[in-house]
């Protein structure tokens, strides 16, 4: 429920603005945490983790920003009970029952119902007999953590299916206060036609807004698609879209930055997983080895490590070998496992990962590269194809990528997931790199034989 909308919409105030903050003077609301002396420690605290130095007084620190939490939490309870009891106060004067708002759609509606019924079967297996208390639950907290992982996608997604429902009940002058979509728009008329589809021009007054070129906003009211920004000139206030000429035109009021990411396949994959559990438990049989040593925090699986007399911990670099050297190493000796290697910014990660993954490729593996954004996959890519280069050894590879987000090694192909397919098909492609989203899919497991993360 968005209270600061409902404030908005349902009352006049004698304040500056409608922040809860300064409406608790009328529902009798008295903070416990003085707001200069906690915004004061929520920066400090900030600045202190970002530079990774605790000091001695972090403890007060967080007392003072759980304490601020906290009365922004019971401040919102009264503010709604407030609001109820002016509710209640206006029928009483009318004479008649106000009717309450109808429960609108919200992200379930886009989720399929046989994928929850499986999400929520699994959750409650994972879940079941499990300790409330984490410190009690030992192995049991790899399913729990899993269990938490299958509705996090959805989870998500909440509040921007909740802010897109709400954008979709604003006026033309909210539309155009709200920082992030475009209002009150004015159709100047059709451009011109491209192949079979008309670009459109509006135009609009001066405001802030978060449509970029490329982009493929909602029509404000409708929810329908406006079309692909072809176009913005923020000078003259003009917007082009283009849409399909099939079907009828209907000019949009206002645009609605709804950027939904389809995220099928990366929960599917997580569900795999989960299942596989249920079925084989966390033990060798699973036929997710790698993901139950991640889930399970164990120690990496080496192939060919010297046995020590502490058989659960020592290092794994050996005696007088640098931490790049032991990198290398490891990551070719590495056994259905996890091998993490941490480091802050500019510490070598991308230069120890660029020759470990061409040193699997000179063994003959199948090298598989995954991130979270083709500019991070595109940048061990271009360390791979320099080491590559400077060492005199002939690689090729292919990325799943567009050509506007490709990295720029020439050693490197780009194309689609059946481009990808193919390749591996053929057996000449040693090196494969996409996001999640390519390696999600079922028929990529097992696909390479080590995957740099």
């Amino acid at each position: 429920m968005d209270l600061y909308r409902v404030v908005r919409q349902g009352i006049r105030a004698s304040v500056e603005s409608y922040s809860i903050k300064k409406l608790e003077p009328f529902y009798g609301f008295r903070r416990e945490v003085d707001l200069v002396r906690a915004s004061s420690a929520l920066t400090l605290l900030e600045v202190r983790l970002g530079l990774g130095r605790p000091g001695d007084d972090d403890r007060s620190l967080l007392e003072e920003v759980q304490g601020y939490n906290a009365d922004d939490c019971f401040s919102t309870k009264l503010l709604r009970d407030w609001l109820e009891d002016l509710r209640s106060e206006l029928e009483v004067r009318l004479g008649v029952s106000l009717a309450r708002p109808s429960k609108g759609k919200s992200d379930e509606d886009h989720d399929p119902s046989e994928r929850l019924e499986r999400t929520q079967s699994a959750v409650e297996r994972l879940t079941r007999d499990i300790s409330a208390d984490a410190e009690l639950r030992g192995d049991d907290q790899a399913r729990w953590l899993l269990a938490q992982l299958l509705n996090w996608h959805r989870r998500e997604k909440k509040s921007k299916w909740w802010q897109y429902y709400a954008w979709l009940d604003m006026t033309d002058e909210e539309l155009v206060e709200d920082r992030s979509t475009l209002g009150a728009l004015n159709y100047e008329g059709e451009i011109e036609r491209v192949k079979r589809s008309m670009a459109h021009r509006y135009s609009y007054p001066r405001q802030e807004h978060s449509i970029r070129l490329g982009d493929k906003p909602r029509a404000a009211v409708s929810g329908v698609s406006a079309g692909t920004v072809v176009s913005i000139d923020e000078g003259d206030h003009t917007i082009d879209l283009k849409k399909g000429i099939r079907g009828e035109f209907e000019p949009a009021r206002g645009l609605l930055p709804l950027d939904d990411v389809n995220d099928e396949v990366i929960r599917e994959s997580l569900l795999r997983v989960a299942e596989a559990v249920i079925d084989h438990g966390l033990a060798e049989r699973n036929p997710f080895p790698a993901a139950m040593h991640l889930l399970l925090r164990s120690r990496p699986r080496i192939g060919e490590i010297p046995k020590r007399s502490d058989d659960h911990g020592g290092a794994l670099a050996l005696p007088d070998e640098t931490p790049l050297h032991a990198a290398i190493r490891l990551v070719r000796e590495v056994d259905r496992s996890v091998l993490p290697i941490q480091g802050p910014p500019g510490a070598g990660k991308t230069f120890a990962g660029a020759r470990a993954v061409l040193g699997l490729l000179a063994d003959g593996k199948r090298v598989g590269i995954c991130a979270t954004s083709h500019k991070v996959i595109g940048n061990l890519l271009e360390g791979v194809g320099e080491a590559a280069r400077d060492t005199g050894h002939k690689i090729r590879g292919i990325q799943k990528a567009s050509e506007a987000n490709r990295c720029s090694a020439p050693e490197i192909e780009t194309g689609n997931n059946n481009d990808v397919l193919e390749a591996l098909e053929d057996g000449e492609i040693g090196l494969v790199a996409g996001t999640a989203w390519l390696w999600s899919r079922e028929e990529m497991q097992g696909a390479v034989d080590v995957l740099v993360i």
